[in-house]
C-alpha cells in the first residue's frame, strides 16, 4: 500500500516538476510563471525529487 502511495506521489512531482521546467523556460507561455528563473529551478528540483521518491518506492523490498 505504501509503495502504491510513494508512486502515485512520485509521478505527480515528475508531471508537475516537468510543467515547471517547461514554463519556466518559456517553452509553455501564457502565463504570469511564463519566463521566471525561479521556476525553472522549482520544477528542476520537484523533478528529481519525484525521481528519487520513485526510484527509493522500488527500489526498497517488500516488508
Amino acid at each position: 500500500m505504501l509503495r502504491t502511495v510513494l508512486n502515485i506521489a512520485a509521478v505527480v512531482a515528475v508531471v508537475a516538476g516537468i510543467r515547471w521546467v517547461l514554463v519556466g523556460a518559456n517553452i509553455i507561455a501564457g502565463s504570469a510563471m511564463s519566463g521566471m528563473g525561479q521556476w525553472l529551478a522549482i520544477g528542476i528540483g520537484c523533478t528529481a525529487i519525484g525521481l528519487v521518491l520513485g526510484w527509493w518506492a522500488n527500489f526498497r523490498r517488500a516488508a
